[in-house]
């Protein structure tokens, strides 16, 4: 069996940090690696090995380490608090408030965050993949200065993609409502919703919307001045009329407004014969 491709990974369970690293090189299954908490360190020997790797498990309920070292390299933590279930529980910090409600979190939740300038500005809270019950109210302090504009928001990284979250800015902080932790960013979106005709005649009008960051936020139809009702699919992105007199054909000048959640709108008109 060939040594994993990452010399060290790491994984949470219950309250059990499972720390596991390749074997250094000319040593066997004894080799210790050495966990840093508060200023002090102590040595770990392995829980268990396998043909290329030690394990070392390390209980959370007693120790918040700041850091693991081992031959392959250093894991650094972020751990910054243990978060207790089924209490009101508020987190401070120089770059970000949470409060959990009481019935936010199912288990206790080890707390790591981390502050970000690489690309622009962000800060990474727990991890996305923690089960929350009710949303959690984030107030992130942004070290940057920005012009607070609508096009501004805040945003939770998802993969390649981003999820806008309503925010409401205030003496330089910005807090919203998130149903999922991870990592939020801050970005501006300029670019209007896309429209695409697909079929526009006598007796339908359907066609794509889309906007690919802050997402749509509302649609309104007209034809000859006259508001049009329309239905949407969220999942396809099609918007389609539905006529309220079915005897009575679509037709004459048809407008279709679209504006995304950073204010940006694009119109679409055309003429129905």
């Amino acid at each position: 069996m060939m040594p994993s491709k990452q010399a060290t990974t790491t994984e949470i369970r219950n309250r059990t940090l499972t720390f596991s690293s390749n074997f250094c090189e000319g040593s066997t299954a004894s080799d210790t690696v050495l966990v840093y908490s508060n200023g002090k360190s102590r040595q770990v020997l392995p829980s268990y090995s396998g043909k290329t790797r030690n394990v070392y498990l390390i209980d959370l309920k007693y120790e918040l380490p700041d850091s693991v070292v081992s031959c392959s390299g250093t894991w650094i933590s972020n751990f910054k608090a243990r978060i207790p279930s089924g209490i009101d529980y508020k987190y401070y910090s120089d770059e970000a408030d949470v409060e959990f409600p009481r019935q936010s979190l199912y288990d206790t939740l080890f707390l790591a965050t981390r502050y970000d300038t690489t690309s622009g500005e962000s800060i990474t809270i727990g991890s996305r993949m923690t089960a929350l019950h009710v949303p959690v109210r984030i107030t992130i302090k942004p070290k940057k200065d920005y012009t607070v504009t609508r096009n501004l928001g805040v945003y939770r990284v998802e993969g390649r993609g981003y999820d806008y979250l309503p925010a409401t800015w205030k003496n330089g902080k910005v807090t919203f409502s998130a149903i999922s932790l991870g990592e939020f960013t801050f970005l501006r979106d300029s670019i209007p919703p896309t429209i695409r005709p697909l079929n526009i005649n006598g007796a339908s009008a359907r066609l794509k919307v889309r906007d690919d960051l802050s997402g749509i936020s509302y649609f309104e139809a007209s034809i000859n001045g006259e508001w049009l009702l329309m239905n949407y699919d969220h999942k396809s992105g099609v918007v389609h009329a539905e006529r309220l007199d079915r005897n009575k054909p679509l037709k004459g000048d048809f407008a279709l407004k679209v504006v995304d959640q950073a204010g940006n709108e694009s119109i679409h008109h055309q003429r129905i014969p």
